[in-house]
């Protein structure tokens, strides 16, 4: 953010850092929104910490996966 402040560049971040930086910076939106896609990978399941298990419950729920 400090180079795009300078304007030796341009930068594509989440809204969510974009909602309070020290930076004077042009906030710009996409016309077309774009997502992208988070995996999740386990070497055992049998094996998960029970944090885990709740992040991964947590998870399900909020994106109503089986």
């Amino acid at each position: 953010m400090a180079m795009v402040e300078r304007g030796l560049g341009i930068g594509v971040l989440p809204d969510m850092i974009l909602k309070r930086i020290p930076y004077r910076i042009a906030v710009r939106s996409f016309r077309t929104p774009y997502y992208r896609e988070i995996g999740l990978a386990m070497k055992d399941r049998t094996k998960l910490t029970p944090a885990t298990q709740m992040f991964i419950e947590y998870l399900r729920k909020a994106l109503a996966v089986t």
